[in-house]
Parts: C-alpha cells; structure tokens; sequence
C-alpha cells in the first residue's frame, strides 16, 4: 500500500519544475525464519541446523523526488533530478532476523541525482552530456560512485550521420552492484563512434 503526492508547473516560460513525495507500506518481505535444530538419523545420526525461509519483515519506504527543466536558451535543454529514499524496515513480531532488514537497507540508494544538458549546435551538429552521483550500497560493499556520458552527432546530409559516445567518463572503473559470490561488478569507461546511413 502507498500514498504519494506530486506538483508539477511551469513557474516561467522557461522553467518547469516537478516534485514528488510518496510513503508505501509493506508486509511480510520474504525473510530467514527463526533457526531451530532437528536431529537425523540416517545415513547417520547427526544434530541439523534449520534455517526456514519465512515472510517475516514489515516495514515502510519514504521519499522525495524533484525534476526541474530549465531551457535558459532555445538551442540549450538543462535537466535535473534528485531523489531521496529512507526504508524503515524490521522483523515482525515473532522474528528475529535483523540482518535481511539491513541488507534491503543497504541495497537500495538513499540518494541519487542527474544533471542532464542538451545543446542543439549550428550546422545539423548536437552535443549531449550527464553526469550521476549514487549513493553507497553498504550491504554490497559499494562505494558511492560519480560517472557521466557525452553523446556528440553530425548530421552530414539528409541520410547520413556521424556520432561519437562516451560513457562513464569520470574514472577508469566503478562498482554499482555486486554480483554472484559477492564479486564486485565493474563498469568501464567506453568510447566508441559510428556512421548511420538511412536509405528513403
């Protein structure tokens, strides 16, 4: 179950700004149970520890999301967004397993932002560049990490066109998630460039 709560308005003729909060329940996350031992006995006897999976987490998220759009120029687009998220979660009543409630918390980005700017040039030619900024992810043991991406084309004639991106341009290598076996998953930085020839 959610609530959330937006506005959205064009403050000047070049200006738009939109902001969203929300708030949402949930209820029985998927969670470990409590542990408890059995005993076997064949192929030997031998003393097991149970560790059932349960639905045993309750808990709240709360956040703030603000997008403005500022076009100061016709040919120059700027664009931003900034989101906050807060996760309030913990076992329910009969449970006592913290550390799931932990590793949701640490997975998720508390907070995100991206500047985006849009510049339509002379001579059929555009320029585009970002930049991110993204929270760390305690539980995967990820460091908070800054990147952006530029985007350059010219439009040769009516058909063909040449461009050239870059990504992840602000350092070598940086981790946002970890993968199987808790192995860091690296993103590299990539230029790469091409022709595009549209056939009327």
């Amino acid at each position: 179950m959610g609530d959330e709560a937006g506005y959205r308005q064009l403050l000047t003729k070049t200006f738009y700004a939109d902001v969203a909060a929300f708030h949402n329940r949930y209820e029985k996350l998927s969670s470990y149970g409590n542990l408890f031992f059995s005993t076997i006995t064949s192929p030997i006897a031998a003393l097991v520890l149970n560790v059932p999976y349960a639905n045993g987490i309750d808990g709240t998220t709360d956040g703030i999301e603000v997008a403005p759009d500022w076009k100061p120029v016709p040919w120059w687009d700027l664009k931003g967004n900034y989101s906050y998220l807060h996760l309030n979660l913990h076992p329910r009543p009969g449970y006592s397993d913290t550390g799931t409630a932990a590793s949701y918390d640490g997975s998720s980005p508390h907070r995100e932002s991206t500047v985006q700017s849009f510049f339509d040039l002379p001579h059929r030619t555009e320029f585009d560049f970002d930049y991110r900024y993204v929270s760390r992810l305690p539980a995967q043991t990820v460091k908070s990490y800054q990147t952006g991406d530029a985007y350059f084309s010219w439009r040769i004639n009516g058909q063909l066109e040449f461009s050239a991106t870059g990504q992840n341009l602000l350092q070598p290598e940086h981790s946002e998630f970890s993968g199987d076996n808790s192995n860091m998953v690296g993103i590299r930085r990539a230029v790469y460039a091409g022709f595009t020839w549209q056939h009327e």
